[in-house]
């Protein structure tokens, strides 16, 4: 969900402006409020603020104040201006800092309809465009308490749960995962996220709505471990990993932090060009280990062999464009990574008891793809 600010040194005012919307329906957190505008700056500041309503007068530091501040820190948060001065000069003022929208106290509630609306939708591409980047720094550089600071996680512990979640229903992914303390949310596309969670107690399969559509791959820990890019990789790796009608992986915090770190870079590597001429001999090279030891990792850690591990990961891809992509079973083979037609539809019909033509004929979209 969106974290919202309201700032407005009149208590009566900031109270009217929060019962002015409907912010749940749109999908935002009962809003954070303050009458002070430095408390107002720093909550900016230090805390991930997806958007904020600022009164424009506020005494000492004015809301376009505020914003001027956010705007030189390259703060991403969008921002609603309020005033009980419908002069047009304020709204200039916002406008020219790029605020979204422009509200005259006191609020009715039939002329601002449309505001939460625009503002959720803005937010959701801002949050894709931003949230991959925190999302591989994350997984690249390990626990920065910053950067999770920053995406909402105010709380420490003692127990945390670091989980990937994907449905094939676009923007479904938020209701996938609930949390009854704190949590950081990170939208890496319409139909994946990333959350951390801290909460006082364990966390429990009753806290996750298991969709048709949904993948949960969720792995749970006292204690947030420092390794925490290892644990995104971990859990990415399993959600490319899991056969299609897998709804929930959970993973061994026991042997999670165990994996060399080497191998876990080299099947990073696999997810990216799976569909390159990869095998085992190159890659060890590349990543500095020793063969027959890679060779002994893949069927210790991930179950199978090389071979079957890279067919997997292959066949995943073809199931995704098989489920979302009108294109032939040739195109679908090649762009997977299998340059004989033949034996992918082997391995598919081997792994999945179907064709891969069967596959795409059970796909609800299929049946309406001639719908007018």
């Amino acid at each position: 969900m969106f974290r919202v600010l309201i700032a407005d040194d009149e208590n009566m005012s900031l109270i009217s402006t929060e019962r002015s919307f409907d912010w749940e329906k749109y999908g935002f957190e009962c809003p954070l409020k303050t009458t002070d505008p430095y408390e107002a700056q720093e909550l900016l500041s230090t805390q991930r603020i997806d958007a904020a309503f600022l009164d424009i007068r506020m005494p000492g530091l004015s809301g376009l104040d505020i914003v001027q501040e956010c705007r030189r820190r390259k703060i991403e948060t969008e921002f609603i201006m309020v005033s009980g001065y419908s002069d047009f000069s304020y709204a200039k003022s916002a406008l020219q800092l790029g605020v979204l929208d422009f509200c005259v106290k006191p609020i009715q509630t039939d002329e601002t309809s449309d505001i939460l609306p625009k503002l959720a939708q803005r937010l959701w591409q801002v949050r894709l465009q931003n949230d991959v980047n925190i999302y591989n720094q994350l997984k690249n550089n390990g626990n920065t308490a910053a950067t999770l600071t920053r995406c909402g996680l105010t709380s420490a512990g003692p127990y945390f749960s670091v989980a990937e979640i994907r449905s094939q229903e676009k923007r479904s992914i938020e209701a996938r995962l609930f949390d009854s303390s704190q949590e950081m949310t990170l939208l890496l596309s319409d139909t994946q996220a990333v959350k951390i969670i801290s909460s006082d107690e364990s966390f429990t399969d009753k806290e996750i709505d298991l969709g048709a559509d949904s993948l949960v791959v969720i792995c749970s820990l006292q204690g947030l471990p420092q390794q925490l890019s290892t644990v995104l990789k971990r859990l990415h790796i399993e959600a490319n990993h899991a056969p299609p009608a897998t709804r929930l992986v959970r993973m061994d915090s026991s042997d999670l932090l165990a994996w060399n770190e080497s191998f876990l870079n080299l099947l990073q590597y696999m997810e990216h060009y799976y569909a390159d001429d990869l095998s085992l001999n190159d890659l060890a090279c590349r990543f500095n280990l020793n063969y027959t030891y890679c060779s002994e990792l893949f069927t210790k850690v991930m179950g199978v062999s090389f071979t079957k591990y890279l067919n997997s990961l292959r066949l995943s891809k073809a199931c995704r464009m098989l489920r979302q992509e009108d294109r032939t079973l040739e195109e679908i083979s090649r762009e997977a990574g299998f340059n004989n037609y033949h034996y992918f539809t082997s391995v598919f019909k081997k792994v999945y008891s179907m064709t891969p033509n069967q596959y795409k004929k059970e796909q609800p979209w299929a049946n309406h793809q001639n719908t007018p």
